[in-house]
């Protein structure tokens, strides 16, 4: 939903951080409204279904065995394939109001995601049915949706990988080797001239000659326009979280077995700029004397879970997951632990990091 002016997911966004008395909550933008809040997404899954967002296998087994990717491989599909079609991104997308045959950012980034899947046979054809106005070219590269993803995906770089392959395509295709050897074979043949017939005509004319300097500077002002373009787009953007040693402030005071909360500031690229914002984490002092730090972002839908003395247990306000002090999974539907944060004490002061690269 829009709310107060930014596409966010409703069930993890809690009230008291939008930071404001009124909260202003808008249907998904670029969808028919049918009543309310609610819209009529069948556009939105048909532009995704048309990319064939689905694994089409080299070889078809007789046997009922897995399609096996070694962890390097899977590793290439990594924040591409963790989108869960909330449609944020195409309701924040400007191409998709003004061109109602753009697929749209989370259809892309699917394509993308099928293109680096070494398992999957149908890369190079989605490329060729993506090749058009309303296609890939049609993204303006304006980061709207990479901002307002709820999962920290980027469609804007998964776009920009799929124009990087297009234009290689150029070069690379079948149909590319045979007009090269078509050309090689009319050179051969052009070269059987005989000495005499070449002797008689001028090597160079006026004509030729001036047609070759035109199209000579015409080339290099060309390749310096494309050079120029090439930089901002083959150059990977920054996006996401800072992953950094961050220090709290206020090193809190401890009592083993009893979580602290710690709000510090975090920084995330978003459009090309660095911008800071509040987290929470639990501080964790051990029997041993170990410290520990815990991220509360339940694993399930991203919703902030808090510590309940009473029970001990780190509990989900949204749908009802609990964690223990461990943030080992207690109650479903969380598929995983909260996240261990990586903790280090220099002297008098507290850092903490994400263990994620």
């Amino acid at each position: 939903m829009k709310i107060n002016g930014r596409f966010r997911l409703a069930c993890r966004t809690l009230v008291k951080n939008l930071k404001s008395n009124t909260v202003i909550v808008e249907p998904l933008a670029n969808l028919p409204v049918i009543k309310d809040l609610v819209v009529d997404m069948d556009d939105f899954y048909n532009k995704y279904e048309i990319i064939k967002p689905y694994l089409v296998p080299r070889e078809i087994r007789n046997v009922k065995k897995e399609f096996h990717q070694s962890p390097d491989m899977r590793r290439n599909l990594d924040g591409l394939v963790e989108c869960i079609l909330c449609g944020a991104c195409y309701a924040s997308c400007t191409m998709c109001h003004w061109d109602p045959d753009f697929p749209g950012p989370s259809a892309l980034l699917a394509a993308c995601a099928r293109l680096m899947d070494n398992r999957d046979n149908y890369g190079r054809e989605r490329i060729l049915e993506l090749i058009s106005e309303s296609g890939i070219w049609r993204c303006h590269t304006e980061l709207n949706c990479t901002e307002v993803c709820p999962k920290d995906l980027s469609p804007t770089e998964a776009i920009n990988y799929l124009k990087r392959e297009a234009f290689k395509y150029h070069f690379i295709s079948k149909r590319k080797k045979e007009l090269k050897r078509m050309e090689k074979n009319a050179g051969a043949s052009h070269a059987a001239i005989s000495a005499h017939q070449a002797l008689d005509e001028p090597v160079v004319d006026r004509r030729n000659f001036l047609k070759n300097v035109v199209m000579g500077g015409a080339g290099i002002i060309l390749a310096g326009i494309l050079g120029i373009f090439s930089m901002v787009l083959l150059r990977k953007q920054a996006r996401g979280w800072v992953n950094k040693w961050i220090e709290i402030k206020n090193f809190p005071e401890l009592i083993p077995g009893r979580p602290v909360e710690v709000i510090y500031n975090k920084q995330k690229w978003e459009k090309g700029i660095l911008k800071s914002y509040p987290r929470r984490s639990y501080i964790i002092l051990n029997e041993s004397g170990e410290i520990n730090a815990i991220d509360p972002t339940c694993t399930h839908l991203g919703c902030i879970c808090y510590w309940d003395e009473s029970i001990r247990m780190f509990l989900c306000p949204c749908h009802g997951g609990a964690f223990d002090i461990n943030g080992n999974v207690t109650l479903g539907p969380p598929p995983k632990p909260l996240e261990r944060l990586d903790v280090e004490v220099r002297g008098n002061r507290l850092y903490i990091r994400s263990k994620k690269t």
